[in-house]
Parts: structure tokens; sequence; C-alpha cells
């Protein structure tokens, strides 16, 4: 994590959320929990109740597990390595790591203020520019250890045998690719979420990779101000045949998503104004949205973007290799 507070969350979060969480003991179905007015209430009624938080501990357990488990192969490996050059482990990542990245340059930081600058709190780049500079020197430290602790994984052969939850979700909505597709991506988004524009770019390349291998539904999970209504729209534009193009011109357009806005892209898109804005404006769409947040919900999602590929949950804006690990273990499967 980026340690100092100059640089805003963007650096540090890969996905739009809400609170945090606590962890609880393991369910234990069929036994009773209480009596209330001489009626049982079982463990099974309360854990259909609370189903979603439920399925969240247990991506977080799992998360907690193999974040350890990563530390200690990347820990085992490292000695290894180190004990082999005749090196500490200190002197090794010196040798492999910062002495192989390369030193930010003005131009990188100028590129960097400039990307991030309307997330920056209006604060200059003199002001920024030692902060952006260790920053980018972490980025990069951290990439090529990475890059480093990876290879050394190849070349020993590493075998995790640690398995994710695997969590129902129904994919109902917006499709991408076969039905018969032996890959489904399941994704929770939400169109005023920068992170879940930017993970949309990487389902592209997954899309484009993989091609009849994958299928991807779309699902609305709302967070942000005035999503709601964006997702609504979506659902119109779904109704006429035109959710994907509609989706595009929505990541585009982040900060204009009144309902004027809205209408227009309807129109850039060409579909019926008229049509459109009637069901718009009838509020019809907010069904489809509740359904989807309630199952989000159920399944577990607290934040944006959401991915269940064959059940198995990823969330954040993550990068293109962590889509393709589970997607080949997936296809593996079949």
């Amino acid at each position: 994590m980026f340690p100092l507070l100059a640089i805003p969350l963007l650096f540090v979060l890969a996905g739009c959320s809400t609170a945090p969480t606590d962890s609880d003991d393991k369910p234990e179905p069929r036994t009773v929990v209480a009596t209330a007015g001489g009626q049982q209430i079982t463990r099974e009624q309360v854990e259909e109740r609370i189903r979603g938080r439920l399925v969240e501990l247990d991506i977080e357990r799992y998360e907690a597990l193999k974040e350890g488990l990563d530390d200690l192969v990347d820990e085992m490996l490292l000695e290894g390595e180190a004990k082999a050059r005749n090196l500490s482990v200190d002197a090794l990542l010196d040798a492999e790591v910062a002495n192989k990245i390369a030193a930010p340059t003005d131009a990188d930081i100028q590129r960097f203020y400039a990307e991030n600058q309307n997330q920056l709190g209006g604060q200059s780049i003199e002001d920024l520019k030692q902060s952006i500079e260790l920053y980018l020197r972490q980025q990069r430290n951290t990439e090529q250890r990475d890059t480093f602790v990876n290879g050394l994984r190849q070349a020993r052969g590493v075998t995790v045998l640690l398995k994710p939850p695997t969590i129902p979700v129904r994919a109902e909505g917006p499709t991408r690719g076969p039905a018969e597709a032996p890959v489904t991506i399941v994704e929770f988004s939400d169109f005023g979420c920068p992170y879940c524009r930017r993970a949309a770019a990487t389902l592209e390349q997954v899309l484009e990779s993989y091609g009849e291998k994958v299928r991807l539904v779309y699902r609305h999970y709302p967070l942000q101000p005035n999503s709601e209504r964006a997702a609504e729209a979506a659902s119109c534009a779904n109704e006429n045949g035109k959710f994907w193009p509609y989706h595009d011109l929505l990541f585009a357009n982040q900060s204009a998503h009144a309902d004027a806005d809205l209408k227009r892209y309807a129109k850039d898109i060409g579909l019926d104004e008229q049509t459109f804005a009637t069901c718009l404006d009838s509020g019809r769409g907010s069904k489809v949205v509740e359904q989807d947040a309630a199952d989000g919900d159920a399944a577990g999602v607290t934040g944006t973007p959401s991915f269940f590929i064959n059940g198995r949950p990823l969330s954040g804006a993550l990068p293109y290799d962590a889509f393709k690990q589970a997607i080949e273990e997936a296809l593996a499967k079949t």
C-alpha cells in the first residue's frame, strides 16, 4: 500500500466499494439456534437471511489464506535462490530488483500528474513531485519484484492447491459470446465507477483472446451518484437491442449521466428517441437494476467491479493476467 497521504486512494484501491466487513464463525445448517414463542429457528434459516454476508466472509477467508500462502511461497523461493547464490535475501533483491529499475524522470512525473490531475484535489505538481516520484519508484519496484518472483515460481514448478470458493450466480442479463461457451463471466458493474471503466477495456482484451470460449454477462450494481439512473437507461437500451453500444458511451462519458445526456446517447446510437424516452421516464428499468443488485448482494458483492468466472469470485480492476489465470483454470475443468 502506498504510504503517503499526499496521494489519494486512487493509487491503493482497485475498485469502488462499500464499507469493509468483519469475520464470523462457520455456519452449521439445520441446527436449532433459538426458540421464539414456541417456534424453533434453525441455523439454516439464519443462513438464508444473511446468505450474502456469509458468501462475503467465505471470499474474505480465501483471500486471506491465499495472501498468506503467496507470502510463504515467495519467502521460501527467495531464501532458496539467495542460498544458491551465496547471498542474503536483501542482497538478492538489490541485485534483481532495486538495481534493475529506472528512476522516474521529470517526464514520467509530469505524465502521471496529467493523467491523474482530476483525482489530486487541486494540488500542484510542485507540491506533489516528491510524492509522485516515490510512488512511481515503489510501483516499479513492486512490478520488478513480482516479475522476478514469478520467474522463480516457473523455474521451481510451484503448484498451488488452495482452491477459491465457488459462488452460484445467475447469468442473466446483456450477453456477449455464445450461450454454449465453456466459461461464463458474470460482471457486476457501475457506469459511474472509474475502475469499472478500466475493467471494461480489460474485458475487451479477454473476449478478443478467447473468442467463443468465453461468454460475458453484464449485471448492474450501482454505487456512485447518478449510476442507478444510468443503469436504468442501459436497461432501456437493452430492450431495443443496443445495450453494448450504449454501455460504451456511458463509460466514455462518466461525468455526464443526467437524463438529457442519457437520452442524447440513445439518439447517438440510433435508438428511437420517443421509445427510449418513454422507457426511461416510466422507470421500468429500475426493476431490472434492483434485481441485479439484490443478486449481487446475495453473491457477496460489496464493490465494483466484481466478477464471477464459472462461479469463482474476482474483484477490482484486475490486469488481464488475473482473468487469464482464472479462465485457464476453468477451461481445465471442462
